[in-house]
């Protein structure tokens, strides 16, 4: 009756365990790492991930999953602070991908949240004080100086990276156009339509000079034309009438003849 008894115990440990058991599965961007937990024996995290396929997992197993393909990473700024002591709000965009059969790695050397913890704020700080060095107007307006800020900063935070050991490569990074405060972003609108206002203006008054510099060139050559054929003024308009209705034109040329 003991041995049934011991028998039928050792039984329903093991079907609980059987039932406790999982399976995890991996598709082609994706990295299953484990965390084991034996009763007996040493444990620890598994230096060979799942990289595609499932498998069975017993209850004392943690598993971790990491995405394989490039995961971008946000980053809001509120109120920074320019060389000229105005406040921006912008985002920046750091796009990381880990190092393929190296996330167990990942895993026990930093953490699951090993972006938090390793990067975020290093990324932070080299944004703070790169965007520092300018004036706000010049990254209102000069888009070119993003393209330096971003190759500095991309390079600072390979630096970093490659500094601790960190197993994921960097992809892309974008930084948005600084946003002024709305007191600044009103005056800058209203000196924006002022100034296309202004360039409308100088568009038209090179119209009008070019359309008077036409006008006084045809008259100075009607003249001079007028001249050489000893016309006087009226028989001058006479010949341009005559010659426009041979033409069967509705144009007539004598308006600055004198």
């Amino acid at each position: 009756m003991k041995r049934l008894c011991l028998f039928s115990g050792i039984l329903l440990v093991v079907v609980m365990w059987v039932v406790s058991c999982s399976r995890v599965s991996a598709d082609i961007n994706e990295e299953v790492v484990f965390d084991q937990h034996p009763i007996f024996g040493k444990g620890g995290i598994s230096l060979v991930p799942l990289k595609e396929g499932s498998c069975v997992v017993s209850p004392l197993t943690k598993t971790y999953k990491f995405v394989m393909h490039p995961v971008q990473h946000e980053e809001h700024f509120a109120n920074l602070s320019t060389s000229d002591q105005t406040f921006v709000d912008l985002n920046a965009f750091l796009t990381l991908k880990p190092h393929r059969g190296l996330t167990p790695l990942l895993l026990r050397e930093w953490g699951n949240a090993w972006y938090e913890n390793n990067v975020q704020e290093a990324f932070r700080e080299m944004v703070r004080n790169k965007l520092c060095a300018f004036a706000m107007l010049d990254l209102v307006a000069n888009r070119q100086i993003y393209d330096e800020i971003k190759g500095d900063i991309r390079e600072q935070i390979k630096e970093h990276i490659a500094k601790i050991g960190l197993p994921v490569e960097v992809v892309a990074l974008v930084i948005s156009k600084v946003e002024p405060p709305e007191e600044i972003r009103n005056e800058l609108n209203t000196l924006s339509q002022e100034k296309a206002k202004e360039q409308t203006q100088k568009q038209k008054l090179r119209t009008e000079e070019a359309r008077l510099a036409a006008e006084q060139a045809r008259a100075r050559a009607d003249r001079a034309y007028m001249k050489e054929m000893g016309f006087t003024p009226a028989q001058y308009i006479e010949y341009l009438r005559a010659k426009a209705l041979d033409n069967r034109s509705d144009i007539l040329r004598f308006e600055n003849v004198k």
